[in-house]
């Protein structure tokens, strides 16, 4: 039988209540999940719909309290003060799909795509837009500006898109970027990269003409064996993962790649930080690399 241990939540000054700094007992098995619904439940603090992020002496609530204890060095019979840290959640849409794609622009609009063909807008925690683009999975978005953006997916060709107050305004372009399904999109200045699914990267040169697109296909890199999984841009050069376990590096001046590593697992995502030198990608084992 699980022990209880001695909790005291320290709740956001808009949540308190009258039971707030009560001393719990609370079962060693606890989760944050499971620590939310308590608080809601039996404090009455927010609503059902509220969630938590746990801490206590710097230390995160990622496991169950009896871990959490353990990493603090706390007996079992000691007294923890647990502060509880409100997430900010976006409202339920009202035909949830699996997130596919989320990226943001400078203003701090949110741009996400779905796997059921829609993509939406979000702003300040508020949804601002969700539109249907297509009939099968939306899984790739790019910025171009502060109100452009491309979208791609299976069985969808490069499109664009301009932002025009809480709608999404399909913009045209003069050429056919890619009849190939797209995997990933990458923009830098004036190239749009597009990763598909037959482990070829496109660089395609962008106009933007400000009613259309006006497209002239650059250069095809060819190095990957696997469908592109990101491609992203830094410093003139372009970084490309890949399901064939290989990362690539590719100058702008030449169509092969002038540094690569490969891994054990399929890598799925990509991010540069770019101030720290450090290139970032993750592979479907859950290591980081």
């Amino acid at each position: 039988m699980a022990s209880r241990l001695k909790i005291r939540f320290l709740l956001p000054d808009e949540f308190s209540s009258d039971n707030s700094g009560n001393v719990w007992m609370i079962s060693e098995d606890a989760t944050a999940s499971s620590l939310s619904q308590f608080i809601n439940r039996a404090l009455k603090a927010g609503n059902r719909e509220t969630s938590y992020t746990f801490r206590a002496k710097g230390k995160f609530l990622s496991s169950t309290l009896a871990d959490l204890f353990s990493d603090l060095s706390l007996s079992h019979e000691a007294l923890l003060e647990l502060e509880c840290c409100l997430h900010s959640r976006l409202s339920s849409f009202t035909d949830p799909s699996p997130i596919a794609d989320v990226k943001m622009n400078r203003n701090g609009l949110i741009l996400y795509s779905t796997y059921s063909g829609s993509a939406g807008l979000v702003k300040d925690s508020d949804r601002v837009s969700n539109e249907i683009l297509s009939g099968s999975p939306v899984s790739s978005i790019c910025w171009l500006n502060e109100t452009r953006f491309a979208v791609g997916g299976i069985d969808l060709p490069v499109t664009f898109y301009a932002v025009s107050g809480s709608r999404l305004r399909k913009l045209p372009c003069t050429a056919v970027l890619s009849e190939k399904s797209c995997s990933s999109l990458g923009y830098d200045s004036d190239i749009l990269a597009i990763g598909s699914h037959d482990g070829t990267i496109s660089l395609t040169t962008l106009d933007d003409q400000d009613k259309h697109f006006s497209a002239i296909r650059a250069d095809t890199l060819q190095g990957h064996s696997g469908s592109v999984s990101a491609v992203t841009w830094n410093n003139e050069k372009l970084y490309s993962v890949s399901f064939d376990r290989s990362f690539k590096v590719w100058s702008r001046e030449r169509d092969f790649p002038v540094n690569r590593l490969t891994y054990s697992s399929p890598l799925l995502s990509l991010s540069i930080a770019a101030e720290a030198g450090v290139a970032i990608s993750g592979n479907n084992a859950g290591n980081l690399h």
